[in-house]
């Protein structure tokens, strides 16, 4: 065999080994790419029909979260009405107190001989300091009572939102895991013409090149 003529041998047999090695890799791409689809369609779905069981009860859960928090807000509503009553009513006493105290002293002015003006407005002074101290621990008190207000109406509103989502994602499951359905089943009807597909390839590639590896092998020394 002439040079020429190996060398267009070689040249053909080097076209048809990288050929089946397009074609090789191609099956093997094919199939992998199925293989991947499965898998991802799988666990979208197992997701879908755990949620689709979950989400229920998780409304459910959020909904007692919602009603406790409302009923929290309203018992402590009843409270700040309750100390807002109580803080009024203290104003009222401290209001006639400074009147009489005024009194007290006025008297005192006019009459210092007599001593129970005098001692009258003393005492008052004593009530007046007792009920602005009082009034400053309820005032504090009501203060803490209000801040338990923001978070409660915070846990309403998430849990709201929360429901909202939900059931939006619970309206759209049946049609999603119907879709992954039928591509789960798709998929699998396909997979084993492509598994056999890429078999068949690889095997061609392995044959080719093994025989072209024998060919050159059994070629004469140039020697």
């Amino acid at each position: 065999m002439c040079s020429s003529d190996l060398a267009e041998r070689i040249a053909l047999l080097t076209k048809s080994v990288a050929e089946k090695q397009v074609a090789a890799d191609a099956a093997a791409k094919a199939e992998k790419a199925s293989r991947d689809a499965l898998a991802a369609a799988t666990a979208e779905l197992t997701m879908a029909q755990k949620n689709q069981q979950e989400f229920p009860v998780q409304n459910r859960q959020a909904q007692e979260q919602l009603t406790k928090a409302q009923a929290d807000i309203k018992a402590i509503q009843a409270q700040q009405a309750t100390q807002q009553a109580q803080a009024d009513a203290r104003q009222m006493v401290l209001a006639d107190l400074r009147q009489s105290l005024a009194r007290y002293q006025e008297a005192a002015r006019k009459t210092p001989a007599n001593p129970a003006p005098a001692t009258a407005a003393q005492l008052a002074t004593t009530y007046i300091t007792h009920v602005e101290k009082e009034s400053k621990e309820h005032a504090a008190a009501a203060a803490a009572t209000a801040a338990k207000v923001a978070p409660l109406q915070k846990t309403i509103t998430d849990a709201q939102a929360q429901m909202a989502q939900r059931t939006q994602a619970m309206a759209a499951l049946p049609k999603r895991i119907e879709a992954l359905q039928a591509s789960i089943k798709a998929i699998n009807a396909r997979l084993p013409a492509e598994t056999a597909a890429n078999q068949q390839a690889q095997d061609r590639k392995s044959t080719r090149l093994n025989s072209s590896h024998e060919w050159i092998s059994r070629m004469p020394s140039s020697a």
